[in-house]
């Protein structure tokens, strides 16, 4: 039995409407550090101690991933490429808010072509669904049978949502529709800040449910 729980990090400064760099560097806010130190707690003394921590290379994840790593500073960490989607170009959006990125984000997804790049350092749509397919596959494979992994909204419901359709095929099942699809799955499903999606495989099963720690 494997157990995987993926956690949205705390609120971030973007999330709050404040203008930021650029999504890697995007930190948190202050309510973000308070949910980061109530999640850190809330793990300690309610949850097994993980063979692993998983964090992704973006600041909000590793912030919110401290006051938990500080108090159990013997559990390995490794850096896994399970950051957000980044769809929009960070150098044509650096230092905008979210609200001033909603009409290229509209456009985007109006759009629905998923090998579209918007620069050289932005994903595809099929990028990100063969990255998050990737991802399972080193989950699975790796040794610990418990995985905490801190991560990010639309990434975490990809995982959610290939799971939930047994959709494990990269980029041979990834196309328009797929795209479509997903998206409404996205805006149909809340996954709110230090929201946990717990997965259980156990002999080729798979369970998912659901968790979050209130600020």
């Amino acid at each position: 039995m494997k157990d995987i729980w993926l956690i949205r990090h705390g609120e971030s400064k973007g999330n709050a409407g404040e203008r930021t760099k650029n999504t890697k560097v995007n930190p948190l806010s202050n309510r973000g550090w308070r949910e980061a130190r109530k999640l850190g707690h809330y793990l300690n003394d309610n949850a097994p101690k993980p063979g692993l921590i998983v964090i992704s290379e973006f600041k909000r994840t590793v912030q919110t991933s401290t006051p938990y790593r500080d108090l159990n500073d013997n559990i390995p960490v490794e850096e896994w490429p399970v950051q957000e989607f980044t769809y929009l170009s960070g150098v044509k959006y650096a230092n905008t808010c979210e609200a001033e990125r909603i009409p290229k984000r509209n456009e985007y997804w109006e759009q629905n072509d998923p090998y579209y790049h918007d620069d050289e350092n932005s994903e595809s749509f099929v990028d990100f669904y063969i990255r998050a397919n990737e991802m399972i596959e080193k989950a699975y494979l790796c040794p610990h049978d418990f995985i905490i992994i801190f991560t990010h909204g639309m990434f975490s419901k990809m995982i959610w949502w290939i799971i939930n359709n047994k959709n494990l095929n990269g980029m041979a099942g990834c196309n328009a529709l797929t795209m479509e699809q997903w998206h409404n799955f996205n805006h149909s499903i809340d996954f709110p800040n230090t929201g946990i999606l717990k997965i259980r495989i156990d002999d080729g099963d798979v369970w998912i449910s659901g968790d979050r720690v209130h600020p």
